[in-house]
């Protein structure tokens, strides 16, 4: 698989880091089809 680095200057704040690490972890266990994805 190849590897994929997300990089920015911003902090999560709120939910996210909750969220962000819900969606690794999917990734990591094979559920990688995303059915939406918004960004705001």
């Amino acid at each position: 698989m190849k590897q994929f680095e997300l990089v920015s200057e911003y902090q999560p704040t709120g939910d996210q880091p909750q969220a962000i690490e819900q969606l690794v972890n999917g990734f990591k266990e094979g559920n990688w089809i995303l059915k939406e994805v918004v960004f705001v």
